[in-house]
């Protein structure tokens, strides 16, 4: 079975979603605080999850939320959410550099393809649909992220297409609006009002995405 891991702040969810919680909790007059539920938009799950049936793949767990959450209490999560219950879902381990958990996750499963999608840059060429905090996972990161399912073989690193197809030039993204908070600040840290600066700061311009094979 193929994977998709993904991250969930800033793929799952957008820097317009993380305002709207701001203003929405800190109007409120309960003692309630934002759970992990509320931080996922159902939009975004959903094109997450139609990705994951059209390549027949499981949905890796592998955002810094699941140090805060069982398997289970992350899949009751996102199929509340909107993930299809037919979709496995897994969760990366913990201990070491994601990259390295991913690449070991893809070993130990057989796993004949995979994409990751993240908003912070990865160690993983030819593998990463870099998304963008402002917006979260879209229709043109969708396609690349079909593109590296359908071209791209886990274990030969080969591709079925001429190499120099592999420059793909995702849509332009609107940069989001800037907070007192610093670059620096980590964009997957788990805190609510970490993330919330965290994705008010982050500054986001085209780009492109250059695919290399690697296994």
């Amino acid at each position: 079975m193929n994977a998709v891991f993904v991250d969930f702040d800033g793929v799952l969810n957008n820097a317009a979603l993380l305002a709207h919680l701001r203003q929405r909790f800190s109007n409120e007059l309960s003692d309630r605080i934002p759970t992990l539920a509320d931080y996922l938009d159902p939009k975004l799950v959903r094109k997450v999850g139609k990705l994951c049936q059209r390549h027949n793949a499981m949905f890796v767990v592998s955002s810094s939320w699941r140090n805060r959450h069982s398997r289970h209490e992350l899949r009751e999560i996102l199929r509340a959410r909107g993930l299809p219950a037919r979709i496995p879902v897994r969760v990366l381990q913990w201990e070491g550099r994601e990259e390295d958990l991913i690449r070991a996750f893809v070993r130990a499963h057989h796993v004949p393809n995979y994409v990751v999608l993240d908003d912070v840059k990865r160690d993983l060429p030819g593998r990463q649909v870099m998304t963008s905090g402002a917006v979260g996972v879209t229709d043109a990161d969708i396609d690349l992220a079909d593109w590296i399912l359908t071209h791209v073989s886990s274990h030969t690193g080969s591709t079925r297409e001429d190499p120099a197809s592999l420059i793909v030039s995702p849509s332009p993204v609107v940069p989001p609006l800037r907070s007192t908070a610093t670059d620096s600040t980590p964009a997957n840290d788990a805190s609510p009002s970490k993330i919330f600066d965290a994705c008010s700061a982050r500054s986001s311009t085209v780009r492109s995405a250059v695919v290399s094979p690697t296994p």
